[in-house]
């Protein structure tokens, strides 16, 4: 059914929505990242889908919190924005990590926190568990290849690491 929610919104554009898409801002550029991100099924080359663009890290963010159905195309976007530019879009992913409306946005960041620069990765590492959604990231931040990933939740005052969680002691005990 969500083919029919895709194709009524694509048919007939929002209030204020231009001609390039039905949600308000699209422009040429997000009309053909929302394209590429779309089908249910099939990988997308987060290279391919920025190459060419001014700012990649604005419009995958536009992408991810404008476009709410289907689900995967947020989560696409975010992942691109989240191992192409995570420099650029530090901020935005930062503010993902610590409000649980963008949880699931959150848990696509904290998974591909390995493939950011170290400093970057750090730094949203430490807001994740520092903010809400510390205990239910927390096991994925432990699964990290980088060890000062994972020492994030150890250094953390009262946290409990996730049952399993290889190399990450219990400090709630």
């Amino acid at each position: 059914m969500w083919w029919l929610v895709v194709g009524a919104a694509l048919a007939a554009p929002a209030a204020g929505a231009s001609e390039d898409g039905p949600w308000p801002g699209t422009t040429p550029a997000r009309a053909a990242l929302v394209r590429a991100l779309l089908p249910r099924h099939g990988g997308h080359d987060c290279a391919a889908l920025v190459a060419g663009l001014d700012e990649p890290a604005a419009e995958l963010a536009w992408v991810a919190a404008s476009v709410p159905q289907p689900g995967w195309v947020a989560l696409r976007a975010a992942d691109c924005l989240a191992t192409t530019a995570p420099r650029a879009g530090e901020a935005i992913l930062a503010r993902w990590l610590v409000d649980p409306a963008t949880a699931g946005l959150a848990r696509v960041v904290a998974g591909r926190l390995d493939a950011m620069p170290q400093d970057v990765a750090l730094r949203l590492g430490g807001a994740l568990v520092a903010g809400p959604l510390a205990a239910e990231l927390a096991p994925v931040l432990v699964r990290q290849d980088d060890p000062e990933l994972r020492a994030l939740v150890d250094a953390q005052p009262g946290a409990a690491a996730p049952p399993g969680a290889a190399g990450a002691k219990n400090l709630g005990n």
